[in-house]
């Protein structure tokens, strides 16, 4: 039986332990990884913090603030006036919005609404949604009024709003500010509102509004003519 003499051992020992230590430490490796994954974080969050600084100012200052930019604060409880006041000021017009709606969103009378807007602090509490196209909202809105759409909705538009809050929506018909409500409600909004009879009632029980220049007017854009004749104060725009 022949043996290795003990030089050639010794080359093959080297060249051993040589190949051995050329190899990557596994926990070096491990301790990259784990680097890698803190910067990446690290990264993530600054990015979340840029993301915030476009949130508006009083959206941001309410605090609450998911990943994602959704208002999740406290709301302080705005009371509904138990007076609804009159839900509008001519039976026939009654008449035909009843045909419209389907009481799939809760409504509110124009006074229910003014008294609200007198007791609120904030837009947190209470908004205002128009669901009317800008050629309309330009021509005349509530004022505090934010235009959402309603063709050209999207959840951007509304997603900082505090889920808390009261949402008043109004449109050109009731049948399109219902259908605007449902989507917000399906959107997690937890008090949606309809205003009953729109801008329109909301005329002719004499509150103001607004152009687009925040200046006070009396054109109301009716949207389409059938709807004129219930417009008892101000100018029907068409």
């Amino acid at each position: 039986m022949l043996f290795a003499s003990p030089k050639l051992c010794l080359i093959a020992f080297l060249v051993l332990n040589l190949t051995a230590f050329s190899q990557e430490d596994p926990f070096s490796k491990n301790k990259k990884d784990k680097s890698n994954v803190e910067k990446k974080s690290s990264l993530q969050t600054n990015q979340l913090d840029e993301n915030q600084g476009d949130i508006p100012e009083d959206i941001k200052d309410a605090g609450g603030l998911s990943v994602d930019g959704v208002d999740t604060s406290f709301v302080q409880f705005l009371e509904i006036p138990n007076d609804l006041g009159k839900k509008t000021t001519n039976s026939a017009y009654d008449k035909f919005l009843q045909n419209e709606l389907n009481s799939a969103v809760p409504i509110l009378t124009c006074l229910q609404l003014s008294s609200m807007l007198q007791q609120r602090t904030s837009r947190n509490q209470l908004a205002i949604l128009d669901g009317r196209s800008k050629a309309e909202y330009e021509i005349s809105h509530l004022q505090t009024a934010q235009r959402v759409g309603f063709k050209d909705f999207s959840n951007e538009l509304v997603w900082s709003i505090n889920r808390n809050s009261i949402l008043v929506v109004y449109a050109a018909s009731g049948q399109e500010s219902e259908e605007l409500g449902k989507r917000l409600k399906d959107m997690g909004f937890k008090n949606v509102y309809n205003l009953y009879g729109s801008i329109m009632e909301w005329v002719n029980q004499g509150y103001p509004i607004v152009d687009k220049n925040n200046q006070p007017t009396t054109k109301v854009h009716v949207g389409i003519k059938k709807r004129a004749k219930f417009l008892k104060k101000g100018k029907a725009v068409y």
